[in-house]
């Protein structure tokens, strides 16, 4: 594409950006679709080249022609690598939007409230762009399914699918940006643009399970077919959850309730523990219920939310979550000279695990009854797997419990001693009496299952 072809304004900087831009997509190799599994291939719509430039549209054509911004959007797709070269061109500031712009992309956008102008805008920008290649790939996507339906196999016997975006991100935009900019008509575009998406994504979830697909397509996609719509999800209000209620805890409910890396179930887990934490000491820890919300919700953190969060929350609790938190995990080794307050979380999050089980038991035992493709003969034997497999989560919970020593919860310990016993009970109350083969006593369907090895040289979570 031309510069003479976007209909961007002739603005120096505005050619210039875009003169590097152009440059950059011609020496940098072309992003090939996903391949999902043998067959299946995933469309990233953010991925094709004239993305940027479509941005860059999109903030013109809603009359936000300041020459930084559309140089924003077009180099907002340059490799970090290249930022030395692009401040001689277009100074310090540029640079300063740029890693602004990175920085609320890695956190989702989690805290783009607080972001500049131009950020808010280029956001806005970019979600109608990928709004409109979705909408693109989408029906490219119905169209196979289509002649599929008609006994037509796809180009190249592969079926594109787009990945769909994370619907929570955008719900999000649309509760904090709007009417919060100084561009009301971009603000319209991306509400309207927001509800094309939803239509263009349930009539594409529609066909595929319309025509008995949604089984045959490998996890990732399946996934995103049954997961629940998150926009018709309410959150209590902080006086109705009956957690300890001190501003340590409000700051981190503030948080766990507007990240969109905490998905529902990620936050009625963590309002478990957090009401554990609560309810059942004596005198509860803030640090220990406000960590446990974090902790427990947010399975995914950056660094980049730190340089957030540490404006929201207490040192305390942040200080436990930049060395505990996330997917960091927790090393055996370090378990006995924890901090109190982490101890008591990791030993909440034990029980509510715990407590999980036997409903998790009776879904495995209906789930295996369903499978009608599983002899009769081997379902048995599938059962008793998957329960030795629970036997070994307790025995590593039990044993972790004992390194973790003193938590000062005593009411914890003994619910975590009780719920072990009747899950143990449990599981050996469901597990199906088998013969003794050739795998007897080592971990096969006629045996237990070999202990766990000694918790040294290995990290785990206990979640």
């Amino acid at each position: 594409m031309q510069f003479n072809e976007t209909g961007l304004p002739l603005d120096a900087t505005v050619f210039k950006a875009f003169t590097m831009y152009a440059k950059n997509v011609a020496t940098t190799p072309a992003a090939k679709p996903r391949q999902i599994e043998p067959g299946v291939t995933a469309e990233t719509p953010e991925a094709h080249d004239n993305y940027a430039v479509r941005v860059a549209q999109l903030l013109n054509e809603t009359g936000n022609t300041d020459p930084q911004l559309l140089s924003l959007a077009l180099l907002n797709v340059m490799p970090p690598q290249t930022y030395g070269i692009v401040e001689k061109s277009f100074g310090k500031p540029m640079i300063e939007l740029l890693n602004e712009a990175i920085k609320h992309n890695k956190t989702a956008f989690a805290y783009v409230a607080e972001a500049s102008e131009n950020v808010k805008l280029l956001t806005l920008a970019a979600a109608v762009a990928t709004f409109e290649e979705f909408r693109g790939e989408a029906q490219k996507a119905e169209e196979m399914l289509l002649k599929m339906a008609d006994g037509q196999q796809p180009a190249n016997g592969r079926l594109m699918i787009p990945m769909i975006p994370d619907m929570r991100i955008y719900e999000r935009l649309s509760e904090v940006l709007f009417d919060k900019t100084t561009s009301r008509t971009l603000e319209e575009t991306f509400r309207e643009k927001l509800s094309d998406f939803k239509n263009d994504n349930d009539r594409l979830k529609n066909r595929i399970i319309e025509m008995g697909l949604a089984e045959q397509l490998p996890p990732q996609i399946a996934y995103t077919l049954n997961r629940p719509d998150t926009a018709s999800f309410r959150y209590p209000t902080f006086e109705e959850t009956g957690l300890l209620d001190t501003p340590k805890v409000r700051a981190a409910y503030d948080v766990i309730i507007s990240h969109p890396f905490v998905p529902p179930e990620g936050f009625e887990a963590a309002l478990e523990v957090g009401k554990m934490l609560t309810d059942k000491l004596e005198a509860p820890n803030p640090t220990a219920v406000a960590t446990g919300l974090l902790m427990t919700g947010m399975q995914h953190i950056s660094p980049e939310d730190f340089e957030f969060l540490d404006k929201k929350l207490d040192w305390d609790v942040t200080d436990l979550m930049k060395r505990y938190g996330g997917e960091t995990g927790v090393h055996p080794r370090e378990l006995a000279a924890a901090p109190i307050e982490l101890k008591q979380v990791l030993l909440a999050n034990s029980i509510a695990s715990l407590g999980s089980m036997p409903e998790g038991i009776k879904s495995m035992k209906e789930m295996i009854e369903q499978q009608e493709d599983i002899p009769e003969k081997v379902r048995p034997m599938i059962l008793a797997e998957n329960l030795n497999h629970m036997l070994m989560m307790t025995d590593m919970m039990d044993q972790s419990r004992r390194v973790i020593g003193n938590s000062e919860a005593p009411q914890l310990d003994a619910m975590f001693k009780d719920l072990m016993k009747q899950v143990r009970a449990e599981i050996n109350a469901n597990m199906p009496q088998l013969p003794k083969g050739p795998f007897g006593g080592m971990g096969g369907p006629g045996g237990r299952g070999p202990r766990p090895t000694s918790p040294g040289g290995q990290s785990f979570d206990l979640d």
